[in-house]
């Protein structure tokens, strides 16, 4: 008899530089998502890319030292590659085709 898991994502990483709202984001998953991470710079996220190996990432388009743009390599290198989701108040309307075009599943405004 196969168990059925509550969780439908195991692992989800967050990026995003504003403290604040990566501390909201992360509470609010752990309710949802077997083990979420945080981190909030490119560096932290392309090392949590391999090390942790997300199903998901929620990433801020603008983040400390660079772009989502930085991070969909690094992404698409993964087998299998994790669902991303952007998130932006930024970003403008090039960069949210650009970001669908690399594989970006939503795009959210903030």
């Amino acid at each position: 008899m196969r168990t059925e898991s509550k969780w439908l994502v195991a692992r989800c990483l967050v990026v995003e530089d504003d403290a604040r709202l990566r501390a909201c984001l992360t509470a609010y998953l752990a309710d949802h998502v077997a083990e979420p991470r945080a981190c909030g710079d490119v560096a932290s996220a392309l090392e949590l890319l391999v090390e942790f190996r997300p199903e998901l990432v929620i990433a801020d388009f603008e983040i400390e030292h660079g772009t989502l743009f930085d991070l969909l390599t690094r992404v698409d290198a993964l087998s299998p590659a994790p669902a991303v989701v952007a998130m932006s108040g930024r970003a403008g309307a090039e960069d949210a085709f650009e970001l669908s075009q690399r594989g970006v599943r939503s795009y959210v405004q903030k």
